[in-house]
């Protein structure tokens, strides 16, 4: 894949190896060093016990909406959602939110569930943040259109805790994590002894991976407790050698400007603006109808703008295996790694998935990787993130 080359195109064995040897390298530095291009963030959590048990308020805060439940847990059955409520966070932010209304709002949802007090609270918040040990993490800033005046640079747990307990709930802990790890919990709560070679995958409008690291695979977290931690990868700053001059123009022209290549290279915000980068006569419907109608052209389409689309598709399939496969080989050995995958774009095509698990198997042979998906991952990862947490509180600034 020379960047001489214009448009995308489906990647050979030397270009995928190349890929995905560059990946290795780049998480190992990344758990080795800060400030790497594969941040590789601590989230502070443990893989939950092999039959997890207890009950928890979970929250769940996307582009979108606010979600609300209760998770219970019980030896030998399925996580179990008792109720589930949701409102629209572009509704409540239309009308104008302060910092204590945005928390407020969270615990309104809570409370129409009828959530007891001193529960333990998971709170998957999908937007950049500082994770500390005790759980608590601070806004480093909004993305996705949001910009809720206050609450940047503050603590996010403390700020729902203190809601909470405004209207009697009064929270025993709250653990704050992102969609990637909820993720990883989720799938972590059903693989039992294999849960702490597991990945979280999340390939949809963006795209990230988390998994569970022991220090000796990640020298900067040896001094942050004695077992495997999960990791937020922010595996979409890889920057994959070789991308074409379409995905340099779309570099370009996109936001952070030499950041986030592996992203743009695969996932549904920047795929539709590569098809009409490249095929300026297919710009209209690719805005209108982004990604799912990119998956559409390729399932049904037999002209040259549905041949792109599957181009496209599938090399988004291979970069995903090839990141996969990176996190396989630093963990190692030959048992079964298991994948959570969680994302429209993933689950759209079943030809993605195929061609995922092709590529993984011509890279890691010899590690079998399981690929899954789960009904409500984040509720049931997020739950998981409340009742597992087992590390001691570090210092930190004051909010």
């Amino acid at each position: 894949m020379s960047s001489s080359n214009h448009l995308p195109h489906l990647l050979d064995q030397t270009e995928l190896e190349r890929i995905y040897v560059a990946f290795t390298e780049a998480i190992r530095e990344g758990l080795a060093h800060e400030g790497k291009e594969v941040r590789a963030l601590p989230a502070f959590v443990a893989p939950p016990p092999a039959e997890p048990r207890g009950r928890a308020l979970v929250l769940d805060t996307g582009g979108t909406n606010m979600r609300a439940a209760l998770v219970s847990f019980a030896p030998g059955a399925e996580a179990n959602i008792e109720g589930l409520v949701e409102q629209s966070l572009r509704d409540r932010i239309a009308v104008g939110l302060t910092k204590e209304a945005f928390f407020d709002a969270h615990a309104e949802l809570a409370e129409r569930l009828g959530a007891p007090p001193h529960l333990p609270v998971g709170f998957c918040f999908s937007y950049p943040f500082e994770a500390f040990a005790d759980g608590d993490a601070r806004l480093i800033k909004w993305t996705k259109g949001l910009a809720i005046e206050g609450v940047e640079g503050t603590l996010i747990g403390s700020g729902l805790g203190e809601a909470l307990s405004r209207r009697g709930m009064e929270p025993s802990s709250v653990s704050v994590l992102n969609d990637t790890v909820a993720a990883l919990l989720g799938g972590a709560s059903r693989q039992g002894a294999r849960a702490s070679r597991g990945i979280g995958l999340i390939v949809g409008t963006g795209t990230n991976m988390a998994a569970f690291f022991s220090p000796a695979e990640a020298p900067k977290l040896g001094a942050l407790g004695p077992g495997p931690m999960a990791v937020n990868l922010e595996s979409g700053n890889f920057s994959p050698p070789g991308l074409s001059a379409l995905d340099d123009a779309l570099d370009q022209i996109s936001d952070p400007r030499g950041g986030q290549r592996f992203e743009k290279a695969v996932s549904g915000l920047y795929l539709p603006k590569l098809m009409t980068l490249a095929r300026s006569e297919a710009g209209e419907w690719a805005k209108r109808e982004g990604a799912r109608g990119l998956v559409e052209r390729a399932r049904r389409g037999d002209d040259a703008d549905a041949e792109l689309a599957r181009v496209l598709l599938l090399r988004s399939a291979q970069l995903v295996a090839t990141g996969l496969a990176a996190v396989a080989s630093v963990h190692g050995g030959t048992d079964v790694v298991p994948v959570l995958a969680e994302g429209s774009l993933f689950w759209a095509w079943p030809e993605y998935r195929v061609e995922v698990e092709r590529v993984l198997g011509c890279l890691v042979p010899e590690i079998p990787c399981e690929i899954s998906r789960m009904e409500q991952a984040n509720l049931v990862g997020a739950g998981c993130a409340a009742l597992s947490r087992s590390l001691g509180p570090v210092e930190r600034p004051p909010n």
